[in-house]
């Protein structure tokens, strides 16, 4: 298939965006770079945009092919609309087709004598109310036509970070990546050079630069166009910075999803179907051997090279054939195994090999659309468990503000359940085993149920002190009417007590009025008390 890419890169970028509780998605949005990014509004449910055929269809396809409120995570539709979606187009102009001859854009990926230059075929923002957003780099592979270069593509092209320092070497990432359009380098990360500086002065690098919250530059740069701490309206993911603070929403590494159009790789891990497996399935135990023609023995690594694509590793580290069997029986979907196709699940990657082009399609249009959606999800609740945590402990310092921070974390909460926390977002047979295969890599189900309970504790906790302080307003309340009722009896007692006593001697009138009212003052006191009794139970 030489006429078309031999694989499709899209690096996703989860992050959030509100991490002060007065952001909000207007305001981020005003810091973009509004030169480059350009909303793409669809205006209201089922209506779109009159946009040409070439983006029409694959939309049109999308639309039918997810339920409602997925569409609203996909399209930003409905009255709701609490997700909008940018592209970037540098300079207004939109990305060019290599296919057509036309100017193009590349995402360059250095390491060592290796450079990949990836055509950009788009690139893309979704803005979360929910305070979170999603960054695709959409890349196509034209020239490396080997499924280890592909490897070497999807390992260094998605590091956002180093994973550890090694000063002086880049161990795990690129030694350069760069965003080029017109032939010119509009956002670049030198990692190999950040490292060798750290190795001459790590103290001033560090503090300047390589913050533990830490994101490469081209992102930051594409999306504030590449402002500095001293421009207003500048983005950063430095803590210890001026500017608009950005947090990552996974570890050092952007999601992948990969498509590949190389049928001889099913071919070959797909072997023939004998004892109730595939080859890819068979290998993994070490006691089975298989011969060619000539009886030959043959050591086939079938099982580790589907594993070292999926999990995105220039070795495979589990070398346990227990295990891998496991793994790769839990993570890929085979289904279309014997038509050329697989499709594979794991926490990093969702990959595609077909040689399908209507295959490779989908995948790059409704499969990645729901990879966006499961990252959504597990960010989202990583966002509201962090923030749940937050606010547990100042309700444990004793700040009632905190009670009003639950109300409102209850509240969105809700609302997250029935925009984002979908339980499905296709009614197509594919679709649903895969998003569940993704639910179940992301271990979305075991941490919702974690924030499920840390929601459930925080609402006990704001129940009990709400209890407290309704209690402890009675007791007030008891007090300050304790204390008018003795004044009044005071006052009354003295304004009465002349009359009544005027026949006896001033000695005697005023040992009467302070019986009185000490009485009074008892008898108040003992009632207040008895009643305060009574809320304690």
């Amino acid at each position: 298939m030489q006429n078309l890419p031999y694989s499709y890169h899209t690096f996703l970028f989860p992050f959030i965006w509100k991490t002060e509780n007065d952001d909000t998605i207007g305001k981020f949005i005003s810091l973009l770079d509004t030169d480059n990014w350009k909303e793409q509004i669809y205006g209201t449910e089922g209506v779109f945009p009159k946009n040409d055929q070439e983006e029409y269809i694959p939309d049109y396809a999308v639309y039918q092919y997810f339920t409602e409120p997925a569409r609203n995570l996909i399209f930003g539709m409905g009255k709701d609309n609490y997700m909008r979606l940018f592209h970037y187009n540098h300079k207004g102009k939109p990305w060019g087709s290599k296919e057509n001859g036309d100017e193009i854009g590349y995402y360059v990926i250095t390491k060592k004598e290796e450079v990949f230059r990836l055509v950009i075929n788009n690139i893309k923002l979704n803005i979360y109310e929910s305070g979170t957003a999603i960054l695709a780099f959409e890349l196509e592979n034209w020239d490396a036509r080997d499924i280890e270069k592909v490897n070497l593509i999807n390992e260094y092209g998605r590091r956002v970070i180093f994973p550890f320092l090694s000063p002086g070497t880049t161990v795990l990432t690129a030694d350069k990546i760069e965003i080029i359009v017109d032939g010119e380098p509009i956002a670049s990360e030198n990692f190999l050079a950040t490292s060798r500086e750290l190795e001459e002065d790590f103290t001033r690098v560090r503090d300047n630069k390589m913050s533990i919250l830490y994101i490469m530059d081209p992102i930051i740069d594409l999306l504030d166009g590449g402002k500095k701490e001293k421009d207003e309206g500048n983005i950063t993911s430095n803590p210890n910075k001026r500017g608009f603070k950005i947090q990552s929403l996974i570890d050092d590494r952007m999601f992948v999803c990969c498509a590949v159009t190389d049928s001889s790789f099913v071919d070959y891990v797909r072997g023939d179907y004998r004892d109730g497996s595939y080859r890819y399935i068979r290998d993994c135990d070490k006691s089975h051997q298989e011969f060619d023609e000539n009886l030959n023995y043959v050591n086939h690594t079938a099982s580790n090279d589907l594993y070292r694509l999926l999990f995105i590793e220039k070795d495979c580290t589990c070398n346990s054939g227990v295990m891998r069997k496991e793994i790769l029986k839990r993570c890929i979907y085979d289904r279309f195994i014997n038509w050329g196709t697989i499709h594979g699940v794991c926490h990093h990657s969702i990959i595609c090999v077909s040689s399908g082009k209507h295959v490779i399609d989908a995948f790059l249009t409704e499969y990645v659309e729901i990879a966006k959606i499961a990252l959504l999800q597990r960010g989202t609740i990583t966002k509201l468990s962090t923030e749940a945590a937050r606010i547990s402990d100042r309700i444990d310092s004793g700040d009632k503000k905190g009670l009003e921070e639950i109300e409102a974390l209850q509240k969105t909460y809700v609302k997250t359940q029935s925009q984002i926390l979908l339980f499905e977002v296709t009614a197509q047979e594919q679709g649903v085993d895969l998003f569940n295969m993704l639910k179940n890599e992301l271990y979305i189900k075991e941490n919702k149920e974690e924030l499920d309970e840390q929601m459930n504790n925080l609402r006990d906790v704001a129940n009990i002190r709400n209890d407290r302080l309704e209690r402890e307003a009675d007791k007030l309340l008891d007090r300050k009417l304790a204390i008018l009722s003795v004044l009044a009896l005071i006052i009354g007692v003295f304004e009465v007590a002349p009359i009544i006593l005027d026949p006896y001697p001033s000695w005697q009138k005023m040992i009467v009025a302070v019986v009185a009212a000490l009485f009074g003052l008892f008898l108040v006191l003992y009632l207040a008390s008895k009643k305060n009794r009574g809320n304690n139970r």
